[in-house]
């Protein structure tokens, strides 16, 4: 085992003296173990060497080293997976043979990793400056969104972009036609305008002197009217005076026949009122003394029924109930007196 200790990697010694120092394995086993991982150590020692000289700018070489280093991480496990079906001791032992690898070959692997990648980085990066500057470039005559700029080779871009100036102009161009065209409307519009209200103008001139003269003559026919409205207002003046004055004593001798009539009226009134009011105070003091005897008996009933004597009752419940009918009755009694009195 010593011999063994002394000529692998330091990665294997250590994973061989810390399995020994554990207790959990024999010398044998231990030693079986780093037998069957040794051949990985090695090839990771090796590999690591390369890995070492790879440069920063050089994805490819990066990329063949990484997946030598896929390789022997791959080979190792297999290697773990076949040992570990050995034992659970040997199995916790063939892990730290494992770990300890991966925890120096995960490492490497990844910065090999990011340097292969890193050409990729480079690329979508170029991408995304292309598409930035190719979009503000683009953005006066376009819509940027409508092209995929970033993966338009050159000759391809500078068609798109010539072919969008060119419809940037056109439209541009037929904008302006057609607000030149729609001025040039404008203008024949206010003209057209113009014309029409000077000929408006002219015929409501026409007009107001047609009205001056029809309304000269319009005086003179007033005036003429007037005079012949004056007389014969003057006669119907006096025809209404004569008319009133029939009217006024028509109206008098009217009212006066009214005011008698209405005396008349108001005296028949009066003694048909006392009439029937006589004969109701007749009626009424003959249906009182004709329910006179009735009136008096249900009197003598509320009266009885107020000094009736109830059975006395002992218990709690009776005295209650002796209470109630006693209330009942009273209201009964009360109900009689009313009752007597509509009569």
């Amino acid at each position: 085992m010593t011999d063994l200790i002394t000529t692998h990697t330091p990665e294997l010694q250590r994973a061989l003296a810390e399995a020994c120092s554990s207790g959990s394995l024999s010398a044998d086993s231990a030693q079986s173990i780093a037998q069957s991982f040794a051949p990985h150590f090695e090839e990771f020692a090796a590999v690591r060497d390369e890995a070492r000289g790879v440069a920063a700018d050089a994805p490819k070489a990066a990329r063949i080293i990484r997946l030598k280093l896929k390789n022997i991480r791959i080979a190792s496990a297999k290697t773990h997976k076949e040992l570990k079906e050995d034992s659970l001791l040997r199995g916790r032992a063939i892990d730290g043979f494992k770990n300890i690898l991966a925890a120096e070959l995960v490492p490497v692997e990844k910065a090999l990793d990011e340097i292969e990648r890193a050409e990729e980085i480079k690329e979508a990066k170029r991408k995304v400056d292309l598409k930035e500057k190719r979009a503000e470039e683009i953005a006066p005559y376009a819509d940027p969104a409508f092209f995929q700029l970033e993966e338009m080779p050159d000759a391809q871009y500078a068609e798109v972009l010539s072919g969008a100036k060119a419809a940037h102009a056109l439209k541009i161009a037929t904008q302006a036609k057609a607000e030149a065209d729609a001025i040039e409307k404008a203008k024949a519009e206010a003209e057209a305008q113009a014309r029409k209200d000077a000929e408006t103008l002219a015929e409501r001139e026409r007009i107001l002197a047609e009205n001056k003269r029809l309304a000269s003559e319009a005086a003179e026919l007033k005036a003429r009217a007037d005079a012949d409205a004056k007389a014969r207002a003057e006669a119907d003046a006096k025809v209404k005076a004569d008319r009133d004055a029939i009217e006024v004593q028509a109206a008098q001798e009217r009212a006066a026949r009214e005011r008698a009539e209405a005396e008349l009226a108001a005296k028949a009134d009066a003694e048909a009122n006392a009439i029937i009011k006589a004969k109701a105070e007749a009626d009424e003091k003959e249906r009182q003394a004709a329910a006179a005897p009735d009136a008096a008996k249900v009197r003598e009933l509320a009266t009885a029924i107020r000094r009736m004597s109830l059975p006395k009752l002992s218990t709690e419940t009776g005295l209650g109930l002796s209470v109630t009918i006693q209330a009942q009755l009273s209201k009964f009694a009360a109900w009689l007196d009313a009752e007597a009195g509509k009569l």
